[in-house]
């Protein structure tokens, strides 16, 4: 399966209404507006080559300008390699040359090529209204995926350069690469190669019997855990008069001569495209074995012996095995890992996209899991349950949030507000600021209120976007001043619609948090007059005699030293 974020999402599309949502979240998340100049080479690697409009290993890419803007997005791609995912980006974001006319390459649509567009000018068209990439960079894996899915009545799949053919042509005498001769494992069964691909056809056979194509594998266990992950790649012939509608799939077996139900997993085509599963086995030898039919059935094909349907079949693994499910990382909140921590969520979602599983956990897993996992109510959805909060950060979701009856203050201007978490803000003083800047793509809006919830409560500070927040001018950011002595509830609201994803709230101040013994300005344990002069001294100033934080020392100052005189508790 191709790294490229289209190709997973033409998957995705292919499978689930709750999938197609999650692409349509990914393409309004996708849209960066930038405002005044900019540093590009704080985000891009100064070195960066190769088009920002087609996948590379390396990160960055030749526009300074677009592989800022991408990796304003998403780092990775400026961090580690410019994949299918930054390709994306730099699609919605960026300006791409301008396309050549559909029709005047001679190379067939469904066919990977260097040059943009293809032959068949109405494919092409059709394809390039949803990968504009294809008629202007290259004709990549991605179009030729889409063209197949979208145009093709009939597919035969090439076999790329350096691929290997099974060992079992149309005339091979004798058994072949039949899985099993008299009822004992075949001696002649190829051994496969990690990343290899084959190139098999599924024959006639004497007595309407079907062809099962067997291969062993041996998988190493470099890390001695006793696993290794293995991926097994399949696409079929479709749509020609041998082949017909008839899919072909893929089993593993411990032993080739199992049953075919047996098989600890399976991959069955679907049309053109080619199917992917990625699974953790035992390592060990293993034999994978394939065959025309709907698993576990095989089905012979009727025809003469040079009548086949063609297959590609590959094959790779690798040792990256714990399990990503019931690991660490919110399942509805975007993460690096792979996998997420609720392990049935993270197993359903990894059924419908292999990627959240083996790569990591993005936008497309958060808006998957959020449509199959009943995700649960935040503990702080109603202002009577805020969570505690102070200086440094700390992570919210809207993800199954409810939304509060309190109107937007009438001192913002907000859109529609929707759902809602709260938080007690405690222990600060000075010029305190809230921020919502590391929220993503999501509109956020952070309004503060006393300490006492109510049914009216009065803000005393709201803001919906910040245009400072150059990542997403669509988060929020407040400033107000805080007393010691006094409690705050902040509520971390949704506007408009569709934003209820992760984020995290951010809390700094213009002074330390409030110390334990507040009057203590000396910091010797005791409040005395060494405190009492220090405060005298700095008398209608700010600093450190400011004790409430207001930001003047007064006679509130005065009253909390005297009022705290002693040894502190």
């Amino acid at each position: 399966m191709t790294n490229q974020l289209a190709s997973r999402m033409f998957s995705v599309l292919q499978n689930s209404t709750a999938r197609c949502q999650g692409f349509l979240t990914l393409l309004a998340a996708a849209t960066l507006v930038l405002i005044g100049p900019r540093s590009w080479a704080q985000t891009c690697p100064a070195d960066a080559t190769g088009s920002c409009l087609v996948a590379h290993v390396s990160p960055g890419c030749e526009d300074p300008v677009c592989c800022s803007t991408v990796c304003l997005i998403d780092n990775y791609c400026c961090v580690t390699q410019w994949d299918g995912q930054c390709v994306f980006f730099a699609q919605v974001n960026c300006q791409a040359p301008p396309p050549v006319p559909c029709g005047s390459s001679s190379e067939s649509c469904f066919v990977v090529h260097k040059d943009p567009a293809c032959s068949d000018a109405p494919c092409c068209e059709t394809v390039c209204a949803i990968y504009p990439h294809c008629c202007s960079v290259t004709w990549d894996l991605t179009c030729r995926n889409a063209a197949i899915a979208t145009c093709a009545t009939f597919c035969v799949p090439a076999c790329p350069a350096q691929s290997m053919n099974e060992n079992e042509p149309c005339s091979t005498p004798g058994a072949g690469n039949e899985p099993c001769i008299d009822s004992a494992a075949n001696p002649t069964l190829l051994t496969v190669q990690n990343g290899t691909m084959v190139c098999g056809t599924i024959r006639s056979l004497p007595a309407n019997a079907p062809d099962l194509d067997a291969f062993k594998i041996v998988l190493p266990d470099a890390d001695g855990n006793g696993l290794a992950r293995i991926s097994i790649e399949l696409q079929t012939e479709q749509g020609t008069t041998e082949a017909g509608t008839t899919p072909i799939f893929a089993a593993l077996l411990a032993s080739p001569c199992q049953p075919l139900a047996q098989a600890a997993l399976s991959v069955q085509t679907n049309g053109c495209s080619a199917q992917q599963l990625v699974q953790c086995v035992p390592s060990g030898t293993w034999y994978l074995v394939v065959t025309r039919g709907t698993f576990p059935v095989p089905s012979p094909l009727l025809a003469l012996c040079d009548s086949v349907q063609s297959y590609n079949l590959k094959v790779s693994w690798d040792d990256l095995c714990s399990d990503p499910c019931g690991s660490s990382g919110d399942c509805f909140a975007v993460h690096a890992s792979a996998g997420c921590q609720i392990a049935s969520c993270c197993q359903s979602v990894c059924q419908l996209d292999p990627v959240c599983c083996s790569k990591l956990w993005d936008q497309v897993c958060v808006d998957l899991a959020v449509a199959n996992c009943n995700p649960p109510i935040p503990a702080n959805d109603e202002c009577a349950n805020a969570s505690a909060v102070s200086l440094g950060s700390v992570p919210f979701t809207l993800v199954a949030a409810t939304a509060s009856s309190l109107a937007a203050p009438t001192q913002c201007t907000m859109g529609t507000l929707g759902a809602d978490v709260w938080f007690r803000l405690t222990n600060v003083r000075g010029t305190v600021t809230l921020s919502t800047c590391a929220v993503g793509t999501r509109d956020t809006g952070i309004i503060v209120y006393p300490a006492v919830c109510a049914g009216a409560m009065t803000a005393i500070v709201c803001n919906d976007n910040d245009s400072t927040c150059v990542s997403n001018m669509k988060s929020a950011s407040v400033s107000f001043q805080a007393v010691c002595s006094s409690q705050y509830l902040v509520r971390i609201v949704g506007v408009g619609t569709g934003s209820v994803g992760g984020g995290t709230l951010s809390v700094t101040s213009s002074m330390s948090a409030c110390p334990a013994c507040l009057a203590d300005i000396s910091g010797d344990g005791t409040v005395d007059g060494t405190d009492l002069t220090t405060l005298l001294s700095g008398w209608g100033t700010a600093g450190p005699s400011d004790i409430t934080g207001n930001g003047i020392t007064d006679g509130a100052d005065l009253t909390s030293l005297l009022s705290a005189w002693g040894a502190c508790p």
